[in-house]
């Protein structure tokens, strides 16, 4: 049993990689693509966005390093692993999708952020033991 645990810590941890690459590219975006003479990422709308994306993703790594921990000093944090990778894994298979609906020239493009959320899809959908 201990061997599926930290296959879903692993998954929890691979979330918030790609999380953190989504939303790494989502910034990237917003500050370089222009609208009105001036970068979006300006817009306060969008700034609101791109903290509720970053504070999320702070939250669920908090969570995730927490529980790491407790795994590395021996513990056995079930539910917390659990909690760890049902949050990380839904989380980022929501957060491609935000992005485009917000600037529409991206959801035309083929973005980089749709390996991370298909594989967080595949990993959420594995979850049902």
């Amino acid at each position: 049993m201990w061997e599926l645990q930290g296959e879903r810590l692993i998954t929890a941890a691979g979330a918030i990689a790609g999380a953190t690459r989504v939303f790494e590219y989502t910034m990237d975006y917003a500050q370089n693509r222009k609208a009105f003479g001036q970068p979006i990422s300006q817009f306060q709308v969008l700034k609101h966005k791109l903290v509720d994306m970053g504070t999320r993703i702070a939250a669920v790594q908090s969570l995730v390093y927490q529980t790491a921990k407790q795994w590395d000093a021996g513990e056995y944090p079930v539910r917390e692993i659990s909690q760890s990778k049902l949050l990380a894994t839904s989380w980022l298979v929501m957060l491609p999708t935000r992005p485009s609906r917000s600037w529409a020239a991206m959801a035309t493009e083929r973005v980089p952020v749709d390996v991370p959320g298909a594989n967080a899809r595949l990993a959420r959908n594995r979850r049902r033991d």
